[in-house]
């Protein structure tokens, strides 16, 4: 395996053979004031300390189905990489001759700057083999697809592109038309014609308009006395000098040309305007549905443009009350715990999409929404367990994510951040009662928090906060926030065409996929709601401090999801808030 990733992962070069795909992956990861570099020394990569063969004995023990979760832990627990080591690692955990697990440990920055995805470093591909039956509509976006409940989150600008878009090419053509009217390079004859004031500023125009088109097309290769020669270049193709502004100034003020251009005016106003008013009028009834599309473009430029300024004036008020710190008052277990710094993993069984679906059928809930139900339940009985008191609310930060963008990452939709407040003192007695209150806390965050999700977006997506503000500043920032939002939930789902496709790894089918986003700062609990090969886990990541409460979140969220679709099929008459 470890002469396989070598040859094939670590050495693999592109077509022209010579860059490597994947250049940092024999590089170590350093920080310099607040930032990530690579080394360039890549002398003390070895291949054995990045795929690494454990062994099926745990504790003196065989590794079987009843000891293999409480394995895995230990082995994500004990295994930190060496910080002169390249931040990517391997395990392979062999359960018996036929079957076998796989921990891939790899840093964000190989994602961002590699383009490496999970599947791309183990050389996991599908089975091409296999026949799919495809729906006609597969097509199709679903209903109740992830990207389809954000997208109304906020309301993308149409008409203003389109307006602009007509601006663009209305200048076009009139820009098209100055050059070929007043450019002497274009137009050899008005050099001829009498040059005023008028012309004089069209030629300022066009040259500075040029000097900065030229400037701008190849800004990287150009210093700064570069401009200035660009500048003396155009000025001499079209011989702007003090001679010709002095010729201009002495037409302009020409008492014969003063009459020449009133006449002119005069004709214009009496010919043109009056005398051609039928013929005008006649062009306008004509024209009629061009004004009423320009009419109707306006409009709804106007309500685009209400709506952006009061997402503007809403926007301070919304992030202060989302991002202020937490009151010590009301906190919860989870925000007042102190962290080890180690990491505990664990995940529940799967869960049928047959299931999820039938919940839907019969309440009209989204599939997000039914997870968010039972992760709040399981959350309510984890916070019982540790023998706290159970929060009216869990503030957690929620991030959808298409399993292609993980697995391939592929220029799949972005998605920012949403911060839910999971309801959690609520009788989950009455779970279809408690899956309302959830879809209202969801509705609510998908109203209000329109510019928090747009601004997270920005930074995962272009990093726009760690370029505006100091590296310091951000990492207080994100103290701060993780402070209030102890809890991080990542849902991947995977679309109608992927879903039943198999992965294959070494030619052998992979069963199952388990997703964990290392939690950051103060987040002690990061859950993954991972949908792969028609099921559904979730997929715990908790600080060590949290040892063994953790584990009540794996077991009880599935018996909440088949405790709501036992109440789902014996009530048929509930009436969605969110569908």
């Amino acid at each position: 395996m470890r002469v396989l990733f070598q040859r094939d992962i670590v050495d693999k070069r592109k077509r022209n053979g010579r860059r490597l795909c994947f250049p940092h992956l024999k590089c170590s990861l350093t920080s310099r004031r607040g930032c990530y570099a690579w080394v360039r020394d890549t002398s003390g990569f070895n291949i054995d300390n990045h795929v690494i063969l454990e062994s099926n004995q745990f504790r003196g023990r065989p590794v079987t189905e009843a000891n293999w979760k409480e394995y895995i832990s230990d082995i994500v627990f004990r295994n930190i990489l060496h910080e002169n080591y390249p931040p990517w690692q391997i395990i392979l955990v062999p359960l018996t001759s036929n079957q076998y697990y796989i921990i891939v440990r790899l840093h964000h920055l190989y994602i961002s700057e590699d383009k490496l995805g999970l599947s791309d470093l183990i050389m996991m591909n599908e089975d091409h083999n296999q026949w799919i039956m495809a729906d006609e509509n597969i097509d199709n976006m679903d209903v109740d697809n992830v990207q389809n409940i954000l997208s109304n989150i906020f309301r993308t600008p149409v008409a203003i592109p389109e307006l602009y878009e007509h601006i663009c090419e209305t200048c076009t053509n009139y820009w098209n038309e100055i050059i070929s009217t007043y450019d002497p390079i274009k137009n050899k004859r008005i050099v001829k014609s009498k040059q005023n004031l008028k012309t004089f500023c069209i030629l300022l125009f066009i040259t500075t308009v040029t000097v900065i088109k030229n400037y701008n097309s190849n800004k990287s290769s150009h210093t700064q006395q570069d401009i200035f020669k660009i500048i003396r270049k155009e000025i001499y193709k079209r011989n702007i000098n003090y001679e010709l502004f002095k010729i201009s100034l002495i037409n302009t003020v020409n008492p014969v040309n003063i009459i020449d251009c009133l006449f002119k005016w005069i004709w214009f106003i009496v010919i043109k305007i009056i005398l051609q008013l039928p013929i005008i009028i006649l062009h306008i009834i004509r024209d009629t549905p061009i004004y009423i599309y320009w009419f109707v473009l306006l409009v709804h430029v106007c309500r685009e443009l209400v709506y952006l300024s009061k997402l503007i004036y809403q926007s301070p008020k919304v992030l202060i009350e989302e991002m202020s710190l937490p009151n010590l008052a009301d906190s919860h277990y989870l925000q007042t715990i102190s962290l080890s710094g180690r990491k505990i993993v664990t995940w529940s069984e799967p869960i049928h999409l047959d299931v999820i679906k039938s919940i839907r059928e019969h309440t009209g809930a989204a599939t997000c929404e039914i997870q968010l139900y039972a992760t709040g339940a399981a959350l309510r009985d984890f916070f019982k367990h540790t023998k706290n008191e159970v929060p009216e609310t869990v503030l957690s930060t929620c991030r959808f994510i298409p399993q292609e963008s993980v697995l391939h990452c592929t220029n799949h939709p972005s998605s920012g951040l949403l911060c839910l407040a999971l309801p959690t003192n609520i009788s989950y007695e009455a779970p279809l009662e408690a899956l309302h209150t959830t879809q209202w806390m969801l509705f609510n965050a998908l109203n209000k928090q329109t510019a928090l999700y747009l601004g997270s977006l920005s930074q995962l997506d272009y990093g726009i906060l760690t370029k505006l503000f100091p590296s310091i500043v951000v990492r207080i920032f994100l103290y701060i926030l993780s402070r209030r939002y102890p809890v991080t939930i990542t849902q991947i789902e995977t679309n109608n065409k992927e879903a039943n496709k198999r992965k294959l790894f070494g030619g052998h089918e992979v069963q199952s996929l388990v997703y964990w986003r290392p939690p950051q700062a103060n987040i002690c609990l990061s859950l993954s709601l991972m949908s792969y090969n028609d099921e559904i886990r979730l997929g715990v990541m908790a600080d060590a401090q949290l040892c063994p409460h953790h584990l009540t979140l794996a077991k009880d969220f599935v018996h909440y999801v088949e405790k709501l679709s036992e109440a789902a099929k014996q009530s048929h008459n509930t009436t969605p808030l969110l569908s």
